[in-house]
């Protein structure tokens, strides 16, 4: 497939519109069209060995036909390729351009050739720098480049980017030494490309080994053209399908998201597979946007199926040497990755806010809960511990072992991007299991972090393997692999369904954390102001974009007017904002379309006759904030509210607080009930009598009575019904990712010994 991207014959003049592929953000660093002076720094510099420069007597150099010296000084942009015969400069120009590039080689009698260069469209210089066989020696050679620059570069003020190619298959040259540095010196960006030459064949051709050469010299176009808006009348949307693929395969974050970052080594936006970052074989790729601002932070590799059959390939290659380790040495390895996350805190918690949304104080909390998996995890790797059991022959021995189920799939959503990452990949390591990880395309950066410290702490390759794309595809690469034996998922109860169903067809062991509709019950002898400030904790974290947020609020008749003015009051101080911002309590929602969802369900309550206390509706930022482009939704509170009502019914998954009132412990304990889910509950009281009997009654995996933080590493975290099954977390977390293992020791006829210590019955 590489190869057909790269075919020079596939280029074409047709009117395919790429604005969007191209990385806007990225490849605006500079806005002032071409320079009209040597200002700049150099884009991507080589570092070699340095030449030794000796007084030689200069080479006679050639010039080809046309005269790079004679071409007008034109408005628009010029461009560069340099390197020593048979690198690919042809190879590259025409899939730069989609103009074939046709050697023009001089032979003139009885001087040397040393350099050859011709000219396309006025605008694409193709250099010949001269290796040993076009000068008489290396030293020649860099002296024949000196005064070539001197008389046909020095003075193109249009000059704006340069592709030196350089011979990966042999150390390079001092003409490629003395080629860099002039550039640097000049202050002409220059980017370095790797080629790989084909001594079978003349000439470089776009094989497999130079894509990575390829891609380089195309990220650098990209950049250029963006800076002045195309090439010779090449606008960006006429350049051409192939080219617009290849320049859509440009990942990268932009400066906007890399000010943030004291460590920009852990920003990634490729996917990791075996041990490398590679991109999605197609090429493609897809933004990933601030909600608070709607701003693009970066462009990641978009993977598909083929790609995630590579992950499965690596996990399952890595699988048999991580398993064969003692759980001692998983646990090292793991507790290396601990300190490396735990000391890019601050980092990975600007990335989380960034790509989510969330309030920087949620992403630090986040954080410290999720960073704890890992290091529990790490000491229960040491703590697997298999059976022996009492056997009614005497003559054998029963013994369980417990062993790792294989490679793991786990596919992880948008609103926690690092627990939810840590509580499923920390016990399948532990438990000697490798995983492919598809994280939620919307906030992949700290995922890739995570991987990017994985690789910093030693983490064998193939153990961990990312990949970020679409989720259709991946998924169902993930369910047809028989070689994958199990599924962890947190998201949506429909997808977990279908994830369910096709796991079925490979019988692969299924953990699902589903949708949640948690009730919240004040009950009359709650403490009011206590059960208020809790409720919205419960009700706004992550501006409500959470499976165990309080959903629903039921409160007792006869404390109902004081309860909801409690909250009120709390709710109408909440803070709108970028989650960077100090003071911000409440950030936006993952994207516009779940603004809408949410907008959907209030006025559908509001037309069953509940009525708005606080909020309610988009809230409006004046003066040009960049917040306009967020997607905002005000923290609402909803009275009169009735279980007619779809925010009764559906998980509202954004900042709104249905209150409800009930008259009887057994009303509302029914109402809470009434629900498909069964995931988390909450309920206040000061009744011991009543808290015992509310927390059997409730049909939910986990309960708060008087508390709704109610999640940590060493309890189970997990629901019923249509919530899911399975646990995360604690010991019973361990669990999920290990088979139990039979073996029944035959000793054979033999007299007994006797002792104490018989295991016979």
């Amino acid at each position: 497939m590489q190869q057909d991207l790269y075919d020079s014959s596939r280029f074409n003049d047709d009117d395919e519109d790429v604005e969007d592929l191209v990385d806007e953000q990225a490849l605006s660093a500079a806005q002032d069209g071409p320079r009209s002076s040597r200002q700049g720094t150099a884009a991507s510099q080589i570092i070699l060995p340095q030449p030794k420069h000796t007084k030689v007597k200069s080479a006679e150099f050639v010039k080809s036909s046309v005269n790079v010296k004679d071409c007008p000084k034109a408005g628009y942009p010029e461009f560069a390729v340099i390197g020593r015969s048979n690198v690919g400069k042809s190879s590259l120009i025409n899939m730069l351009t989609g103009r074939k590039a046709l050697a023009m080689v001089s032979k003139t009698p009885g001087k040397t050739r040393c350099i050859n260069h011709f000219v396309i469209n006025n605008s694409w210089y193709l250099v010949d720098l001269p290796g040993y066989g076009y000068a008489k020696s290396s030293k020649e050679a860099v002296l024949s480049w000196n005064k070539f620059t001197r008389e046909y570069f020095t003075e193109r003020e249009t000059l704006v980017s340069v592709l030196l190619l350089v011979d990966a298959s042999i150390p390079p040259m001092a003409i490629d030494v003395a080629c860099a540095d002039w550039f640097a010196e000049a202050e002409i960006p220059y980017t370095v490309v790797f080629t790989k030459v084909d001594k079978r064949k003349k000439g470089c051709p776009p094989t497999e080994d130079n894509i990575a050469g390829f891609q380089e010299a195309h990220r650098q176009l990209a950049h250029t053209l963006k800076l002045h808006g195309g090439v010779n009348g090449y606008q960006i949307s006429r350049i051409g399908t192939s080219l617009a693929r290849a320049l859509s395969s440009s990942c990268g974050p932009t400066d906007q998201l890399l000010q943030h970052v004291k460590d920009p080594a852990i920003v990634k936006t490729e996917s990791f597979v075996g041990g490398k970052w590679v991109k999605a074989k197609d090429g493609d790729t897809v933004k990933v946007l601030n909600p608070a601002t709607g701003e693009q932070l970066a462009t990641i590799a978009n993977l598909k199926g083929p790609d995630t059959d590579a992950a499965i390939s690596a996990a399952a290659t890595a699988f048999s040497s991580w398993a064969s380790r003692t759980g001692k040495e998983r646990a090292e390895t793991m507790r290396r990755w601990y300190d490396e996350v735990r000391a890019a805190r601050d980092d990975i918690t600007t990335l989380m806010t960034l790509e989510s949304g969330k309030p920087l104080a949620e992403s630090r909390s986040e954080f410290d809960l999720g960073v704890e998996s890992i290091a529990w995890f790490s000491e229960e790797a040491k703590r697997v511990c298999g059976d022996v059991l009492a056997s009614p022959n005497r003559n054998s021995r029963f013994l369980v072992m417990k062993e790792p189920v294989g490679v793991v799939g786990a596919i992880t959503p948008w609103n926690f991007p690092f627990s939810m990452i840590t509580r499923k990949v920390s016990p399948a390591l532990a438990a000697g299991c490798t995983v492919v990880l598809k994280p939620s395309e919307l906030t992949p950066l700290t995922a890739l972090a995570l991987a990017a410290l994985a690789e910093r702490a030693g983490v064998p390759q193939g153990v961990l393997n990312i990949v970020v794309g679409d989720a259709k595809p991946i998924g169902d690469a993930l369910l047809a692999s028989d070689t994958v034996r199990k599924i962890g998922f947190t998201g949506s109860t429909g997808v977990g369904k279908s994830l369910m169903a096709g796991a079925a067809n490979t019988l692969k062991r299924v953990s699902l954390e589903l949708g949640g509709n948690a009730p919240f019950v004040v009950f009359q002898d709650a403490d009011i102001d206590k059960a208020a400030q809790a409720v919205v904790a419960s009700s706004y974290r992550n501006a409500g974009q959470t499976c165990i947020c309080t959903n629903r609020a039921f409160v007792h008749e006869s404390i109902y007017d004081k309860f909801a003015e409690a909250v009120a009051d709390r709710v109408s101080k909440l803070r709108l904002g970028s989650g960077l911002e100090n003071g911000v309590t409440l950030g936006p929602l993952i994207t516009h379309k779940a603004v809408k969802g949410v907008e959907e369900k209030v006025a559908d309550a509001v037309q069953h006759g509940a009525k708005v206390v606080v909020g309610g509706s988009k809230p409006a930022f004046g003066g040009g904030s960049p917040l306009g482009g967020g997607s905002f939704f005000e923290p609402t509170v909803l009275t009169e509210v009735t279980p007619d009502m779809r925010v009764f019914r559906e998980e509202i998954f954004g900042p709104v607080t249905p209150l409800y009132k009930f008259s009887s412990d057994e009303e509302a304990v029914r109402l809470a009930n009434a629900t498909e889910y069964g995931l988390a509950a909450y309920f206040y009281t000061q009744d011991l009598s009543r808290a015992f009997r509310a927390a059997e009654a409730l049909q939910y995996g986990m309960v708060g009575c008087n508390e709704v933080a109610i999640t940590s590493e060493v309890a189970p975290f997990g629901g019923v019904k249509h919530s899911g099954m399975g646990r995360e977390q604690s010991k019973y977390g361990l669990d999920e990712f290990l088979n139990l293992k039979t073996v029944c020791m035959g000793l054979g006829q033999g007299g007994h010994l006797g002792g104490a210590g018989t295991a016979t019955t």
